[in-house]
């Protein structure tokens, strides 16, 4: 499991994780909105993971040399050694960077954009991934 390459300023935290942390928080109704503290509905606002996994696109290049640092190009693809296993040879691991597919053929994981390569590679959720590729992007990550 992976954990540097995801670091992120306190400011670009999601709102609902900054309230699920607070003890006097009553209750959250993700269809209709999230009551706060004081009983006060918030808005819920829905992500736009279209958005964030296009600008994820826009900078392949960049996220994957980020994330998996031991790869290499060939072709479109980066080919890697997945770190969340005992992987000792580069071939088995690939992003498409054109397309933002990705799979480890050895273990059968497999996903098809950024998004989901960055909640499989941190273990994140899918939401949680989008949102710190957003703030890492400067994305909105709101529709």
């Amino acid at each position: 499991m992976m954990s540097a390459p995801f670091s992120f300023p306190v400011k670009h935290q999601n709102r609902f994780a900054q309230l699920s942390d607070q003890t006097e928080m009553k209750s959250c109704d993700r269809r209709f909105g999230q009551t706060s503290e004081k009983g006060k509905t918030m808005p819920h606002h829905a992500i736009d993971f279209r958005r964030i996994s296009d600008a994820a696109l826009l900078h392949a290049d960049q996220l994957v040399k980020h994330w998996l640092p031991d790869g290499h190009r060939e072709g479109s693809e980066w080919v890697a050694l997945n770190p969340r296993r005992a992987d000792h040879r580069r071939g088995s691991f690939k992003v498409n960077t054109v397309t933002g597919c990705w799979g480890d053929f050895a273990t059968g994981d497999c996903g098809g954009d950024f998004v989901s390569l960055a909640a499989f590679l941190f273990d994140h959720s899918q939401k949680d991934a989008a949102l710190k590729i957003a703030a890492m992007l400067g994305v909105n990550p709101h529709a």
